[in-house]
Parts: C-alpha cells; structure tokens; sequence
C-alpha cells in the first residue's frame, strides 16, 4: 500500500507523459486509488474476520468449561458409583459359579463334600495344606466369632475365612505361587483348602458334617 501511494505522489509530482492523455492518467491515479481502497478494505475485513474467530474460540472454550467437562465428570462419577459396583457384583457371581464347577470337578459326589484325586493333587502340590495348617489357629478364631447356627453355615464361613487368607500380605506371594505350581488358579487352591480344614473346625465347634446337607437350603429336600 505504501507503494501504491509512493506512485501516486509521483505521478501528481511530475509532469504528464506526452504519449498519455489526460483522460488515460486521471484513469491510472483512479485506478491505483481504488486499489488502495480495496487494500484497505480487505485488511478490516480480515482484522473483522480475526476478531470474531478469536470470539468463536473463546466462546467454544467457554461451552467446553462449562458443559463438556460437567459432563465428563458425570460420567466418571456414573463409572465409579454405579458401572463399577455392578461389575464387582457381576465378578462375584461368576466367582461363585465357579466355585460351583470346581467343587464339581474336585470333590467325589459324596455328601458331604470330599476332596477327590484332583483335589488331593492340588492340595499337596500347591502347598496350601500346609499354609492352612499353620494358621489354623488364625482361622479357627475367624469361624468361632461368626458363631455358626449350623453345620452348613460353618462350610460356608470357612470356605470365606480361607478364601480371604489371600488378602494377607504375609500370605498373598506364597498362595500365588502355590497356585501356578500346581497349574491351578488362586480360587480354586483356596477352595481345596477350605474343604481340606473344614471337618476339622467342624469338630472343634461340636458340629458334624453329616449335617451339612440338612441346613443346606440350595438342595431339594
């Protein structure tokens, strides 16, 4: 643009070539005028156009501050509050049926449960045999202050008490490596303990395992 009024002011500054006419420079200065306009023009517009860009951003960083992240944040709180409870309570079931199927799998079908040639393997080679035997005591203490009503409910406590013995510090590394020694999951060598102790504590609560069934709700009379 500095250019275009460096030409003008020369054009009106020196004399008029012979081979233009009046006509043909009046155009040139009107032409070059125009340019400047235009020039000028287009510069607001894009100074207009940055402006209202820059508005749009400011707007659009306002709406996500404002809308999106709620909403973000409220789903977290759903997937924490309510997505993951339902999914813990969904792993418990399938816990629960599993350990359904491995008593299946590692006791004879006898009533009530005894461990079977399987069930003997994995008790030996996982080790955990001997870690119930040395915190019997532990666990004895656990059962007796749930106070059982029954034969059936003190199975089940104890399958509890046992299955929890991996949430011991002490416990935790010894029971995972018992477990892929004998190519077995922790469920299941914990189950195999629970049964392995159980007649035994049933004893100490003057209780019988021939009863197990009769409280058994789960059976058909």
């Amino acid at each position: 643009m500095i250019l275009l009024i460096s030409i003008i002011i020369n054009l009106v500054g020196n004399p008029i070539p012979k081979e233009i006419s009046n006509i043909q420079y009046v155009g040139i200065i009107v032409g070059i005028i125009i340019g400047i306009i235009t020039i000028i023009s287009v510069c607001i517009a894009l100074g207009n156009f940055k402006g209202k860009y820059t508005e749009k951003i400011k707007h659009l960083e306002g709406d996500i501050s404002q809308n999106i992240k709620p909403d973000i944040r409220t789903i977290d709180d759903k997937i924490n509050n309510q997505v993951l409870p339902a999914l813990n309570e969904i792993g418990k079931g399938v816990s629960f049926l599993t350990g359904k199927m491995e008593g299946i799998n590692l006791t004879k079908s006898s009533s009530p449960l005894v461990l079977n040639e399987k069930g003997e393997k994995i008790l030996k080679d996982s080790g955990i045999d001997k870690i119930i035997d040395n915190n019997y005591s532990d666990i004895l203490a656990k059962v007796k202050s749930k106070n059982p009503a029954n034969a059936y409910l003190a199975q089940e406590i104890i399958k509890d008490v046992v299955k929890k013995l991996i949430n011991d510090t002490n416990l935790k590394n010894v029971i995972e490596i018992g477990a892929f020694n004998c190519g077995s999951d922790i469920d299941t060598v914990l189950f195999v303990g629970a049964i392995y102790i159980r007649d035994e504590i049933l004893t100490e609560l003057n209780l019988f395992p021939k009863d197990i069934d009769t409280f058994d709700t789960s059976k058909s009379k």
